[in-house]
């Protein structure tokens, strides 16, 4: 990583790769792009419901929609910029203090962690490695459903038909 960066606002933007919670009593987040990582009081939730809200839609409206194209109904997959291609997953319940949100556009492989089987070991297309606490059958499930996801939007905003279900 090339330098920390302080910031009051953030946008989420094709370079953001992860964004975690920073556990720090002046920060409540931490976000990790393609070269600079940067330290934000919002939380990581109150991250992405921002990130939608600059997409055109608030967060519920996203959930809502993925639900009903997909079946998905719990860790949803979230489309921050679905026409630019940015999306992002949880990997916990969006409400629980341990959730990172991972841009899986960024990942180029993931594998378990041979030390902790609760654990897997996120490698960025950077070459950054980050070990989630996230077991590695869970976290290949949440890339799949957001892979799913991302099929669905594509399809309608290429076709402007109705979504595959």
């Amino acid at each position: 990583m090339n330098f920390f960066t302080f910031l009051k606002k953030y946008h989420i933007t094709k370079d953001t790769m992860i964004i975690l919670p920073a556990k720090s009593t002046e920060y409540s987040s931490k976000v990790i792009e393609t070269k600079r990582e940067i330290f934000l009081k919002d939380s990581p939730l109150d991250l992405i419901k921002r990130g939608c809200l600059g997409g055109g839609a608030g967060l519920e409206g996203r959930l809502e929609s993925v639900t009903l194209f997909t079946g998905i109904e719990r860790k949803i997959p979230v489309p921050i910029f679905p026409d630019q291609g940015i999306y992002c997953f949880p990997t916990h319940s969006p409400k629980h203090n341990d959730c990172c949100w991972i841009f899986p556009a960024h990942i180029r492989r993931t594998m378990a962690n041979k030390n902790n089987p609760k654990q897997s070991i996120v490698v960025f297309k950077n070459n950054l490695s980050i070990i989630l606490d996230i077991p590695h059958e869970a976290l290949q499930k949440q890339i799949h459903r957001t892979a799913y996801c991302v099929l669905c939007f594509t399809s309608w905003y290429d076709d402007g038909d109705d979504l595959i279900v």
